[in-house]
């Protein structure tokens, strides 16, 4: 009976091509519990870009089984060359950047995930939404708020998922110790973990960064490392002060002041944009206590929520290392769930609201370069029409302390 019945039958679905789920169903008539199959739909990806950040959304993609990677473009030479070796031999086409169009026009493609050069990044978006396809980008695509509005406007227009890959904002990638540790410091130091390359600081000594390269390491520090802390915290910077490093790490380094007197200081460099993985250095009396060090340590890198490694315990100083590569993982299945009619466990207005907050940080950061002193942050940009009305109310005196919120939530 097994082999001519649901034995046979297992074989005969588990050779279909396309992966399968099983759905539990109680027949009415005898209350008896079945198993069938249920056929689940392969998503084309195509991915725009193969740098560090895409090879690590590429690799996430391949091991979702209900996506399927089919379309490769890039603006670089040495890195198409690169891709196209890499690809060889599979069915995913890997084409100059000037095929973007042809891939939006494509059938078999059903999300796109934009990395990539940063000034193409918003605009691609564009197109990609307005041809019908869900998206998903690498971190920094814009510098204006009005561009990141018009973007999140269209894909609720098209009815399609668009998110952005922020460290913290995608869920999951902070445990609840690690988080109470961060919101209890007094000072934390955050640094991105890259690996050294002697070519690269040769390069560094003899050029100096352009004023537009100093710009989008801004961009690219506070979307990563400042909202990382906004996130566990629950609040946002009051004032930043920022410097131009020089040198062999040249870069921007910039201290953050929040509402609780916690001071976060970090620094960006131009060659480590696409470095995600972060060291935090935590100081701090009010710090959390780490009696329950299993849940702020995790061994194991691949679980959702990356890996934390506690690298110093000194009195009220912790020190431990965050990756972010389960969190890549986590932000392509939730694209792959939105696309399935499921619940991504994602709210589109808080990546919104958080880009536009870190484009708002990044601007003043930008002020304090140029003026060489601190600047103040308010979050007017951001009031709702019933709370600017509210302030008209009150012109000759100080809009009311709730008014003035620097906390997210």
């Amino acid at each position: 009976e097994e082999e001519s019945g649901w034995g046979a039958r297992r074989r005969a679905i588990g050779s279909i091509k396309h992966a399968t789920r099983f759905k539990s169903e109680i027949r009415a008539s005898s209350g008896k519990k079945t198993e069938t199959f249920v056929p689940m739909t392969t998503f084309g990806v195509g991915v725009v870009g193969y740098g560090a950040a895409a090879r690590s959304f590429i690799q996430s993609i391949n091991g979702d089984r209900c996506l399927q990677l089919r379309w490769v473009v890039e603006d670089d030479v040495a890195l198409l060359k690169e891709a196209a070796q890499s690809l060889k031999g599979s069915k995913v086409r890997v084409q100059d950047a000037v095929a973007y169009d042809e891939l939006l026009r494509s059938d078999s493609v059903q999300l796109v995930v934009i990395c990539g050069k940063l000034s193409l990044r918003s605009q691609r978006i564009k197109e990609a939404l307005e041809q019908n396809k869900n998206v998903l980008a690498d971190s920094f695509i814009s510098r204006e708020m009005c561009e990141i509005k018009a973007l999140f406007t269209i894909a609720r227009r098209q009815k399609k998922f668009l998110s952005v890959f922020m460290p913290g904002r995608t869920c999951s990638h902070y445990t609840s110790r690690m988080m109470s540790c961060i919101a209890s410091s007094s000072k934390i130091e955050v640094e991105r973990l890259s690996p050294r390359n002697e070519d690269e600081e040769v390069a560094s000594r003899q050029n100096f960064l352009s004023q537009d390269e100093i710009e989008d390491s801004v961009f690219d520090l506070v979307i990563k490392d400042c909202s990382a802390i906004n996130f566990c915290c629950c609040m946002r910077p009051v004032t930043v002060s920022a410097s131009l490093r020089r040198g062999v790490d040249e870069g921007v380094q910039v201290s953050f002041v929040y509402p609780n007197q916690c001071e976060m200081t970090t620094r960006s460099m131009a060659r480590n944009l696409e470095i995600k993985d972060q060291i935090f250095t935590l100081w701090g009396d009010r710090l959390s206590s780490m009696s329950r060090e299993d849940q702020f340590y995790v061994s194991n890198c691949d679980k959702a929520g990356g890996a934390a490694r506690e690298e110093e315990t000194k009195g009220k100083c912790y020190r431990f290392v965050q990756k972010y590569g389960a969190a890549q993982d986590r932000a392509v299945e939730q694209a792959r769930r939105a696309m399935q009619g499921e619940s991504a466990g994602l709210r589109s207005d808080l990546v919104e609201q958080c880009m536009l907050d870190c484009i708002h940080i990044a601007h003043q950061i930008i002020s304090s370069l140029q003026a060489q002193r601190p600047v103040d942050l308010d979050y007017w940009y951001y009031l709702a029409p019933s709370e600017l009305l509210l302030i008209s109310c009150f012109p000759l005196h100080p809009p009311p302390r709730f008014l003035r919120r620097s906390f997210l939530f």
